[in-house]
């Protein structure tokens, strides 16, 4: 048995006290020792004990009593041996060195850490020796340490750079890469620079410090990238701005917060502000915005980008109130500005001024719904009145038909210029007499509606009323205006609307077919008083014609209805002539230039239109188109020959020439004029019969 012999320190560096631990033998020291560091210590305590060693040491861990562990060091000699040299006697110490291991411990983790971040880094490293020349003044640096990104960054070798001067690695180096590197040795001030080298055209971001005297570590980044990556950024930016500041749209930009960073010249134009003045302001204080329909501010549409990411347009009828108070229609759109992690950094907006756009498309809006010729609503818009008015609270709801009388009449007479004056005229006459809220259209040529809201028959009856009363009061060419109208009124939406049109419409044409014939045997009547007024010998002329006329026709065996209506013709047979230059009535036929002469010749047409829109006037209304015709087709309008000739028109063609001739010539002479024009102008046989039988020859 191995007696083993503790004081009481080292009873008390493991937490005991020796009194806690006797007996003490070998399994008393052993049953402390660390399991992993047991059989190294009893190997070097046996190597010892045989004597292969003079001394035996050795670090071990032992438990203390609380639990943990602690270093020892443990030192000892064989102090006595026998004859044959068996250890008898050894004496030794313990010492505990765990602050001094944990000590060590974490000096080899910094170590270790530091060497790992040393080899870690993105950047270059060099540690690195300045060298001087004969003046004292840096030339050249020796490298003596780099990490594995040096390489990375340089483009040189670890194996070849370390121990070599750069001048030896590099032909052309530039002298601020001494003269910022000496500094920094010199003096220990760090010092951070960009350098260039043309050899390696490379641009580089230097971290330049001292550890000791003589000595510098660059920390290197490669920037050449970045540089070059900044530089087209910039142009980008350059080339961006430059953009926006010379498109026709206004732009301008917030950050995330809504305000103002950047306004272009459009933009000021329109706000009313300099960008040095807005930028940095809300978005809201420089860009006001109202809707045109009711001016109710609109919502800010940067916020409603800033809040949904997504982009928004405003509503058409948008107004801008610039900073001086102008107000002008907008169109435009805001959209997000966007980083790369997706997050919103501001908005952008482009608008236009579209007021010019607006108005045109307001003018084109208003001329499809509007009767170019009267400025009142057209078909199309009363199309759609109608639905509209075509429920509560619009009912009783009154339609009033209105058909203008003589407008063909009117056209034919004074040309297509008096037949527009003629509708204008009873647009204008409509519009003054009915309500503002009645509509009033236009839905064919010479046809109204009115829709009358809210309107019984009673009071319907009395705008009609006022209608006409304000019609007689207004004249076309000297004729009296006149209008037909028929109503019908739709009191619930359960009536049909087309019956309720059908009704109104029945009416008009009753009160036309009344009225029609009426007026325009009236107009006729004032159209040749007018021709007579203005004609000297006019009415004299007509009525020997008319005279002459019906005395040959009994002369002839006529009926009494055929020798009534060439009576007629003769008293009309010059009607034509109201619508014809005044002046070209005044000149001589031989004198009449080939233009004036087409006109005049025109008034046989024009008579035949006028007097065959009044139906017991059209049986005669050929004989006054055909009376200038000529037995040998030379005459006008259509060139007629002989037999072709309406006999009507041949006798009214004898009796007109006649009575022409007669007051210049006199009898005889106009007999013989006559006569010397048979089977040129006239049917032989006709002319014979009126110069017997009516004049007696």
């Amino acid at each position: 048995m191995t007696v083993v012999t503790f004081n009481d320190l080292w009873a008390e560096m493991l937490g005991y006290t020796r009194e806690e631990l006797e007996p003490t033998t070998f399994k008393t020291f052993s049953q402390f020792v660390h399991p992993e560091d047991i059989e190294r210590a009893i190997h070097l305590l046996e190597d010892h004990r045989l004597g292969k060693t003079d001394f035996y040491s050795c670090d071990i861990r032992m438990r203390h009593k609380d639990g943990h562990w602690i270093w020892v060091f443990e030192r000892g000699q064989v102090i006595s041996r026998d004859e044959n040299g068996k250890a008898l006697i050894m004496s030794g110490t313990h010492a505990d060195i765990t602050e001094r291991v944990l000590q060590a411990e974490a000096l080899a983790r910094s170590e270790e850490e530091s060497r790992r971040l040393f080899e870690a880094m993105n950047q270059g490293f060099a540690y690195c020796q300045i060298l001087l020349d004969e003046e004292g003044n840096p030339n050249d640096y020796r490298i003596l340490r780099v990490n594995k990104n040096f390489e990375t960054q340089t483009g040189l070798m670890p194996e070849i750079s370390v121990g070599k001067r750069i001048k030896e690695l590099l032909p052309h180096v530039e002298p601020y890469w001494f003269i910022y590197n000496g500094e920094v040795a010199l003096t220990g001030k760090s010092k951070t620079f960009e350098a260039f080298n043309s050899d390696l055209n490379r641009l580089f971001r230097i971290s330049a410090f001292s550890p000791e005297h003589g000595y510098f570590a660059m920390i290197i980044d490669d920037i050449t990238a970045q540089k070059q990556m900044e530089k087209q950024l910039f142009y980008e930016k350059t080339l961006f701005e430059t953009t926006l500041l010379s498109v026709g749209d206004g732009v301008i930009s917030t950050d995330a917060e809504g305000n103002v960073q950047f306004m272009n010249k459009v933009a000021e134009q329109l706000t009313g502000w300099q960008a040095d003045e807005a930028k940095g302001r809300p978005f809201e204080e420089v860009f006001k915005i109202l809707r045109g329909s009711d001016r109710h501010p609109c919502k800010n549409p940067v916020k409603q980008v800033l809040e949904t990411k997504d982009q928004v347009e405003l509503d058409e009828d948008t107004i801008l109130i610039a900073r001086d108070g102008d107000e002008r229609f907008i169109n435009d759109s805001a959209a997000p500005i966007l980083s790369a992690s997706n997050s919103i950094t501001g908005v952008v907006l482009v608008f236009r001024d579209s007021t010019t756009q607006r108005m045109k498309q307001d003018e084109i809006r208003t001329l499809s719904v509007t009767d170019p010729l009267t400025t009142l609503p057209n078909r199309r818009y009363y199309e759609q009145a109608k639905e509209e008015l075509n429920e509560e609270p619009y009912y009783p709801l009154t339609l009033v038909l209105a058909d203008v009388n003589g407008l063909k009449l009117t056209n034919d007479a004074f040309g297509h210029d008096a037949g527009d004056k003629l509708l204008c005229k009873v647009s204008e006459v409509m519009r003054t007499t009915c309500r503002d809220d009645d509509i009033i259209s236009r839905i064919g040529g010479d046809e109204f509606v009115l829709l009358l809201p809210q309107t019984d028959a009673l009071h319907a009856q009395a705008i009609v009323n006022r209608i006409n009363s304000a019609l007689e009061k207004e004249k076309i060419r000297g004729i009296q205006l006149s209008v037909s109208f028929g109503f019908a009124v739709k009191d619930a939406n359960e009536e049909s609307y087309d019956d309720t049109f059908k009704v109104a419409e029945d009416s008009m044409y009753r009160n036309k077919l009344k009225e029609s014939m009426t007026f325009k045997k009236q107009v006729i009547d004032t159209l040749l008083s007018r021709l007579f007024e203005q004609e000297e010998g006019a009415e004299a002329h007509s009525k020997l014609v008319a005279s002459l006329a019906s005395t040959f026709a009994e002369a002839l065996g006529y009926r009494e209805e055929e020798v009534k209506n060439l009576k007629l013709a003769g008293m009309y047979h010059d009607l034509g002539k109201i619508a014809i230059t005044p002046s070209i009535l005044t000149i001589p036929k031989e004198a009449l230039s080939r233009t004036q002469l087409i006109e005049l010749q025109r008034h046989t047409e024009i008579g035949y239109n006028i007097l065959r829109s009044v139906g017991e006037y059209a049986p005669f209304a050929e004989a006054v188109l055909h009376h200038h015709e000529k037995w040998d087709g030379s005459g006008y309008p259509q060139n007629l020959k002989q037999e072709a000739i309406p006999e009507s028109a041949q006798i009214l063609a004898i009796v007109n020439t006649y009575a022409d001739h007669l007051p210049i010539l006199g009898k005889e002479k106009t007999i013989t004029f006559m006569q010397e024009r048979s089977s040129t102008y006239f049917n032989p046989e006709l002319l014979e019969a009126f110069l017997t039988k009516v004049l007696k020859v």
